[in-house]
C-alpha cells in the first residue's frame, strides 16, 4: 500500500494534519500505538481533560470542607474509586466522540493500531507489513522525564499518567518539582486527603512567574498545609 502521507502518532498534531490532508484529497495513513497512549494523545487521555476533571472534584471538596461562614457545616464522604471511575468514563466518551468518530468520517484517512519502524526513506514496517509513503509526519509526542536520582529504579514511583490510574488516595505523597504540573497534582491529592510534601531544586515555585504571583501561591499552599522543601 502506498500513501501520500503517513502520520506516526494519533494525538492532536497528527489529527490536525490528517484533517487538512483529507481536505486536500490526499491518501493518508495514521498509525498509533494504543498500548502506549490511546488515540487522541496526551490531552484527552492523560493530560488536561482528566486532570481538570479531578481538580474540579478536589476543589469542590475543598470549598465544602473549608467553609468560612458560621452556622453552615457539611459532612463529606469521598469514594475515590467512583471518582476515578467517572473520570475514566468521561475520557472514553471524549475519545470516542472527538477522535474516533472524526477519524471514521475522514474518507481519505486510514488508521492502523501498531508500532512503526522505518525500513528506508519511503518504507515503514507495521505489524509485519510493509507500507510506503511519499511524505511522513512523526508526531509521537513526549514521555515523562524520570530524573536521574540515585536508587529511583528501586522505587514504585508515579508519573502524571500512573497517578491518574490510582484506585485509592495515597496516605502520603512526595511530589518532585514545583512547576505547574507538580503543583496541580500536589494540591489535588492534598485536597483528596493525602499528606503532601513538594520537593523543588530551586528557591522558587512556578519557575518563570513574577514574584507577586509566587508569593500569593505560597500563601494558598501554606493555608492548605502543603509543605515545600528545596532538594
Amino acid at each position: 500500500m502506498k500513501y501520500d502521507l503517513i502520520i506516526i502518532g494519533g494525538g492532536a498534531a497528527g489529527f490536525a494534519a490528517a484533517m487538512k490532508a483529507n481536505e486536500l484529497n490526499k491518501k493518508v495513513l495514521m498509525i498509533n500505538d494504543n498500548k502506549n497512549v490511546e488515540i487522541g494523545g496526551t490531552c484527552v487521555n492523560v493530560g488536561c481533560f482528566p486532570t481538570k476533571h479531578m481538580l474540579y472534584k478536589a476543589d469542590l471538596i475543598h470549598k465544602i470542607s473549608s467553609n468560612i461562614f458560621a452556622g453552615i457545616s457539611a459532612k463529606i464522604e469521598i469514594d475515590y474509586s467512583k471518582i476515578v471511575e467517572e473520570k475514566n468514563k468521561l475520557v472514553f466518551k471524549a475519545r470516542e466522540e472527538k477522535y474516533k468518530k472524526v477519524l471514521d468520517n475522514l474518507k481519505n484517512v486510514e488508521f492502523i493500531n501498531g508500532k512503526a519502524k522505518f525500513v528506508d526513506n519511503n518504507t515503514i514496517m507495521v505489524n509485519e507489513k510493509k507500507l510506503y509513503g511519499d511524505k511522513f509526519l512523526i508526531s509521537t509526542g513526549s514521555k515523562t522525564f524520570i530524573p536521574p536520582i540515585k536508587g529511583i529504579e528501586k522505587v514504585k514511583y508515579l508519573t502524571n499518567k500512573t497517578a491518574l490510574e490510582l484506585k485509592k488516595v495515597p496516605e502520603k505523597l512526595v511530589v518532585i518539582g514545583a512547576g505547574a504540573l507538580g503543583l496541580e497534582f500536589a494540591q489535588m491529592f492534598s485536597r483528596f486527603g493525602s499528606k503532601v510534601t513538594i520537593l523543588e531544586a530551586t528557591e522558587h515555585i512556578m519557575g518563570g512567574v513574577d514574584n507577586d504571583f509566587e508569593k500569593m501561591m505560597n500563601i494558598y499552599f501554606k493555608r492548605e498545609e502543603l509543605k515545600s522543601l528545596e532538594m
